[in-house]
């Protein structure tokens, strides 16, 4: 979900530059190392981006009516995105590092799922679709000596033949797009880009890289964004890239279980579902008892069904233990579920037949049901949901913990009072509602290091009257930036770990006191997506109801339009610290 280097954001507050992911500069070799390699005794003094506009958005899926005779959970299936890496060239091609690195672990998943009798959904985007088509693609090495990969009963030394055969054992060839300002790695195509110097092509010659993967020379499942979408009409179908919201009931399936509706995606009518994050930053166990929740409680409510859906990417898989996928496989087998792909699994559901643009608004996603499905009080208007001022904050869930405790599901809208009365705590007439501060940080982005004791500062100025919440997120594209759950918990407690900025520094020695509020795991960036950050540290200042307040982009204006800081908005909202 954007050319990734880690550039740098000059923030007009007391707070230095912020780490940047995902904004392509005009001229690499212009800008300090620092900019893109993560080095954090190497940061520019200013680097300049332009923040994405401030359209608001909307959000996902799900459908509540099936004229089918199906009953509970009986599908599912498993997408694997093979994400571009970044930058998205190299010497001018499509960077083929993550193919190089992570193919031997996608086989690994392949074959796992393969001895359950699975099929899976297999995401490419064109930077690996062009090192798997090229004559220097070499297969894995097995281990038996020679230049060979052992699929089934036959060896393989070309790597299209051995992608071919995987297709051929039920498995798809899909498209996977990462458009520039998505929350990962661009992929160097889209519409309209071509002044950038990381470019190249547009989405149907993005396409075109994908579908050469195939023996059928088509690949019918799109995975992309509403920013950009390849053209295809109603027979592209369309997964959501959301997927850290918990299943918790029948009624609040988050992004587990979900069945086809119609959608529109960047003027494309395709049928949409959801996918649960199963990663490195998901726990796995929680997923599980997900599954097997969702199994007893949709079975036993009159919808019926239902699918449940799941996502990973090869580099999580490589950084993962394959056992864990095998066991989530065998769970749903135990279950009398198969894992088959996208496209078998919307051809169950009769209505999918048709094409999504003549959908009656029978199986129309709602405008955005956030993790607890469509509302069922039919006068009720929707909240417009987004990350701009004004707009309502997406529902979302993750895991969280206090200072010195435990990671435990936690959920955002916890926080908030809709029936707030609109006046600021401690005031005459004032609710006891308090205010959310939320930050975005890496634990390596050595700016957050120096934000630390900001932060401090802030919550010991404005904590009575202000939650503070920080998302700790990961930059997938830079191996500076992958904090593990532990080294969240160091930065946090200011305790001893190495591996704190850019894994260089001794967490206990951040500026700052132990931070006492809670810390959030956005490692894949789900949240930090939902809000729009494109960089760290960024705030986002919420009212006690859930609306935003303060977006730091929206107040990043060139001269002479609103540069307010952080700083000047806490005043602004707090008044002047006694």
């Amino acid at each position: 979900m954007r050319v990734l280097f880690v550039a740098c954001l000059l923030l007009v507050t007391s707070l230095t530059a912020g780490c940047l992911e995902n904004i392509q500069p005009q001229d690499q070799t212009t800008l300090p190392p620092g900019c893109y390699e993560g080095v954090p005794d190497e940061e520019p003094e200013v680097c300049t981006i332009t923040p994405p506009a401030t359209n608001n958005t909307t959000s996902d899926d799900n459908t509540t009516t099936s004229p089918s005779n199906l009953k509970g959970v009986e599908y599912a299936f498993f997408a694997v995105h093979l994400d571009p890496g970044s930058p998205a060239t190299l010497s001018g091609e499509p960077n083929d590092e993550r193919p190089l690195e992570y193919l031997d672990d996608l086989l690994d998943l392949v074959t796992s799922a393969n001895e359950g009798g699975h099929h899976l959904t297999l995401m490419f985007t064109p930077q690996w679709a062009n090192h798997l088509t090229g004559t220097d693609c070499e297969t894995p090495d097995d281990g038996d000596g020679d230049d060979h990969y052992q699929y089934g009963e036959i060896e393989y030394s070309v790597c299209l033949d051995l992608i071919r055969a995987i297709e051929a054992d039920g498995h798809a060839i899909a498209f996977h797009h990462h458009p520039q300002f998505a929350p990962e790695s661009w992929d160097g195509y889209g519409h309209g880009n071509n002044s950038e110097p990381h470019y190249l092509g547009n989405l149907s010659d993005a396409k075109g890289e994908v579908d050469a993967l195939s023996a059928t020379g088509g690949s019918s499942v799109v995975s992309g964004s509403s920013q950009e979408f390849p053209a295809g009409g109603g027979n592209i179908s369309f997964t959501s890239a959301r997927g850290w919201d918990s299943y918790v009931d029948a009624d609040d399936r988050g992004d587990l279980a979900s069945k086809p509706c119609a959608w529109t995606e960047d003027n494309n009518s395709v049928w949409r579902m959801r996918m649960r994050s199963y990663t490195n930053s998901t726990n796995h166990e929680i997923v599980r008892s997900e599954v097997t929740q969702a199994k007893v409680d949709l079975t036993e409510t009159d919808e019926d069904g239902w699918t449940l859906g799941f996502v990973s990417h090869a580099k999580d898989v490589g950084e993962t233990e394959i056992l864990d996928y095998g066991i989530l496989f065998e769970l749903l087998s135990d279950s009398g579920i198969t894992l088959e792909t996208l496209p078998q699994v919307v051809s169950h559901y009769n209505w999918t037949a048709g094409d999504p643009a003549d959908d009656d608004g029978t199986h129309a996603c709602p405008a955005d049901e956030g993790a607890t499905g469509p509302s069922d009080d039919e006068g009720e208007d929707e909240p417009d949901y987004g990350p701009w001022e004004g707009d309502m904050v997406y529902p979302m869930r993750a895991l969280a913990r206090e200072l010195e405790g435990e990671w435990i599901e936690w959920a955002l809208h916890d926080h908030f009072n809709n029936t707030w009365n609109g006046t600021t705590l401690g005031e005459e007439n004032g609710s006891d509602s308090k205010w959310v501060l939320i930050e975005f940080l890496s634990t390596d982005c050595g700016h957050c290091w120096n934000a630390a004791d900001d932060m401090t500062s802030f919550h010991n100025d404005y904590g009575d009257r202000v939650d503070f919440l920080s998302f700790a997120v990961n930059f997938s594209s830079n191996d500076y930036f992958n904090a593990t759950p532990e080294e969240v918990a160091a930065f946090q407690d200011k305790t001893t770990h190495n591996g704190c900025r850019a894994n260089q520094y001794d967490c206990a020695d951040r500026p700052g006191e132990p931070h006492e509020w809670l810390y959030v795991d956005d490692r894949n960036q789900s949240a930090m997506h939902e809000f729009a950050a494109q960089g760290t540290p960024m705030f986002v200042i919420i009212q006690p109801n859930g609306v935003v307040a303060w977006h730091q982009y929206q107040h990043n204006g060139d001269s002479g339009e609103d540069q307010e800081s952080i700083v000047d908005a806490l005043l602004r909202f707090f008044g002047q610290v006694q």
